[in-house]
């Protein structure tokens, strides 16, 4: 999928379902994976969070090497219509991880294994690492989470 304008491919990652520990991949390590991504030209990032995150989104956002634009809070239809202008949603599985996939944005996620099996969007345009973890996502490194990021990104991207 192009980035349109010929610009850098837009990822946006959304930490958020701050609720649901098990299932929530670790902020340090959404802060590590983002300052790795950085480094990548090719990549523009912006964070995003559900109602009520925007301070923990920002408290992740405070560790990176390099200012990272977080969207605003907003109602459904602009929070879908801000998705449309992305090339890639970055997140723990939550309802905006299945809106991101209902309009046609690729997604990239953490999996524990029930989340895998009942919660992942399915297809090519869907990627995401499973932690070996039945019940939780958290013992997914960093590393393999840039890994199959990156991987997911080449088969997305003209660049």
């Amino acid at each position: 999928m192009p980035a349109s304008g010929g610009g850098a491919f837009r990822v946006v990652i959304h930490p958020g379902n701050f609720d649901r520990f098990s299932f929530r991949w670790p902020e340090e390590k959404f802060a590590e994976l983002a300052d790795s991504l950085l480094d990548d030209a090719r990549l523009k990032l912006f964070f995003m969070g559900g109602p009520g995150e925007r301070a923990k989104v920002e408290a992740i956002t405070a560790k990176l090497k390099r200012p990272v634009p977080i969207l605003p809070e907003a109602r459904l239809g602009v929070t879908g219509a801000m998705l449309k202008r992305m090339n890639l949603f970055v997140c723990n599985i939550t309802g905006t991880t299945h809106l991101a996939a209902a309009l046609g944005v690729p997604t990239f996620g953490f999996y524990a294994g029930y989340t895998q099996a009942v919660w992942r969007p399915r297809g090519a345009r869907h990627g995401g690492v499973v932690c070996p973890e039945w019940e939780s996502c958290r013992e997914t490194t960093v590393e393999e989470a840039r890994a199959a990021l990156l991987e997911h990104v080449r088969r997305l991207s003209p660049y």
